[in-house]
């Protein structure tokens, strides 16, 4: 293991003594430790330097090092922080990147994290989230990604998710404040359409009026637009009092082609209204469009909610298909669905027979 360290050790001087000005101007720059992955032909090498070494020169480094390990099947490369505050240095720099990345590959992540809060400590980082989005974050393996990202970034560091605990009080305080004219102005227009409402309510209305219009896929809501109806499946409710006894109710809507996140503001006499929210229910939703002036996220300000019904995907064809290649939750990470819910669905569609192929586990 040392023989091997001192041998990638040298080659690293050379490569940054003769041909590589860029890699020159990094301070310290050297190899700390070697691991040796025998199974599976690998090794893991871990670099030092006092300022951060950009992805392109990791990349640099690793082919260069590669040149001299001809039985070498996989070489990693990272780099180890050096002390706390470069690791503070990596973070700050990689944290809207990195939030970039998981959003464009789980939409939903921009809930959880937009108003998410990171620590660096000496054996890592600590990411503080609420507790409501704990439990989505472990479903969604949310940490797989991160440490992907990092691992193709070259940054060898620990992440975590942890609750993040703040003071009832002065989380009230927050959030109105936040949101203090918007929650006046959306307040005082509910007020003025209970005057126009009449006294029974509506059936399949939930609060504000009847909504007569289509909707739109979420993907087409953009910034600033008013009036916009879409719908679509609720996820990650959840309710909150603000300092003025009202209470604001956000929640993720999905139609599947894309998520956004929405905000309903009720007053201390319709608070009753929360309780008609429900995850997993379908509903058509009118507000404006908004930008979120801390997470740079669109989110829709609810001014009407209907009950809707969620639409189902149908088989329209005359001769119908059989599936021949279908996975259920038992392939590992390539399915959810269950073998039963599967049969159904194909039953309703008028399909025959459907098959299995489900790899990579034993049952």
């Amino acid at each position: 293991m040392t023989n091997l360290k001192d041998i990638l050790g040298r080659r690293l001087e050379k490569f940054k003594n003769s041909d590589s000005d860029e890699l020159a101007s990094y301070s310290g720059i050297y190899i700390d430790s070697v691991n040796v992955r025998p199974r599976i032909r690998g090794i893991e090498v871990y670099i030092k330097s006092k300022s951060m070494v950009s992805k392109e020169m990791m990349g640099k480094i690793k082919a260069h090092l590669f040149r001299i390990l001809p039985k070498c099947s996989k070489l990693s490369v990272y780099q180890k922080p050096g002390s706390i505050e470069h690791t503070k240095v990596i973070i700050d720099r990689c944290w809207d990147n990195l939030l970039k990345y998981l959003y464009k590959r789980i939409p939903q992540a921009r809930l959880w994290l937009c108003n998410s809060m990171y620590e660096v400590e000496k054996d890592g980082l600590n990411i503080y989230i609420e507790n409501n989005g704990l439990e989505m974050t472990n479903k969604k393996k949310i940490l797989a990604f991160i440490d992907r990202y990092y691992e193709e970034i070259g940054v060898d560091i620990k992440v975590s998710f942890k609750e993040k605990m703040s003071d009832e009080k002065d989380d009230k305080y927050d959030i109105y404040e936040e949101d203090r004219e918007l929650v006046e102005a959306v307040l005082n227009n509910n007020k003025a359409s209970d005057l126009k409402a009449s006294n029974h309510a509506q059936a399949g209305v939930i609060i504000g009026k009847m909504l007569d219009r289509n909707a739109v896929p979420t993907c087409y809501a953009t910034n600033s637009e008013k009036d916009v109806i879409v719908e679509g499946e609720i996820f990650d409710l959840s309710k909150r009092e603000l300092k003025n006894n009202s209470m604001i109710v956000t929640f993720g809507l999905t139609d599947y082609s894309n998520s956004i996140g929405v905000k309903l503001f009720l007053s201390e006499e319709k608070k009753e209204i929360s309780e008609r929210l429900k995850n997993n229910m379908w509903v058509k939703v009118k507000g404006n469009i908004k930008q979120n002036k801390y997470s740079n996220e669109n989110e829709l300000i609810a001014k009407d909610i209907n009950y809707a019904k969620k639409p189902l995907r149908l088989d329209t064809c005359s001769e119908k298909r059989v599936e021949l290649h279908l996975h259920t939750r038992y392939s590992a990470m390539d399915a959810i669905c269950s073998p039963s819910e599967v049969i159904n669905l194909a039953k309703g569609w008028g399909h025959k027979s459907v098959a299995f192929t489900d790899h990579g586990v034993v049952q």
